[in-house]
This record gives structure tokens, C-alpha cells and sequence, in this order.
């Protein structure tokens, strides 16, 4: 994990000029202040995580999305009861019902649950 200052260069494709990118990460707080060519601004982090969606292309984009992904079990169960008015009195009546119970729920990103390996009993993050 990175911690305090972090660095980096970027260089401008136009002019070829060298862009210094300054990273402060203040631990225990939701904001980031960022540095690039001069400027200096305070920003959130999860508007961090916006601008990279901004800024990739679709496929990378729909790597990014958020989802949930849940694994159910089906249980099917025969029921039978037995008939107190209207059909003939002591008649049973025979039925089957079909329930989903949920055995896993996923949240992430789209890239980490469909990229997850078959076998691979870890989950990724489950919720509660």
C-alpha cells in the first residue's frame, strides 16, 4: 500500500515537456491532495475512481462497473395438505414449490467476479 507522498512523471505528448504528478495520501481520511504541473488540488477519492472511468475506452469501462453477483442454490419441495372445506372434506391436496436460497453474494468489480477463477473458493468480497 502506498503511503504519504508518492510521485510521478508524466510526460506532455504534445510538447514532450515533463509533467511532475505529487500524490499526498492522508491516512484515515477520504481525501487526496493531488499536484500536477504547478497545481495543486484537494480532491475525494472515490472521484479518483470516477475520473478513470471518465477516461477509458468502453471496454475499460465496463471493466470498472460495479456489480453483484449472487450464486443460488433451488430447492424444490413436495407438500401436502390435507383439505378442510370446499374439495371433499379429507382429501389431500399434492403440490410442489420451488425456493432460491442464496448461498454466496459477490460485490466488486465486473473485472474481479467474472475474472475469478473456476475452483477458487475465496471469496472476493462478500457482503453481509
Amino acid at each position: 500500500m502506498l503511503e504519504s507522498e508518492n510521485k510521478a512523471i508524466l510526460p506532455d505528448t504534445h510538447t514532450g515537456r515533463r509533467n511532475d504528478l505529487e500524490v499526498y495520501i492522508i491516512p484515515n481520511r477520504e481525501d487526496l491532495e493531488i499536484k500536477i504541473a504547478g497545481i495543486e488540488t484537494t480532491i475525494k477519492r472515490k472521484d479518483l475512481y470516477n475520473l478513470a472511468f471518465i477516461i477509458g475506452v468502453p471496454d475499460e469501462q465496463l471493466e470498472l462497473m460495479p456489480v453483484r453477483s449472487t450464486t443460488i442454490r433451488k430447492y424444490t419441495k413436495f407438500v401436502k395438505a390435507k383439505a378442510r372445506k370446499d374439495i371433499k372434506k379429507g382429501e389431500l391436496i399434492a403440490l410442489t414449490v420451488d425456493f432460491d436460497v442464496p448461498i454466496e453474494i459477490y460485490e466488486g468489480l465486473r473485472k474481479d467476479i467474472f475474472n475469478k477463477k473456476v475452483g477458487d473458493s475465496r471469496p472476493l468480497r462478500a457482503s453481509k
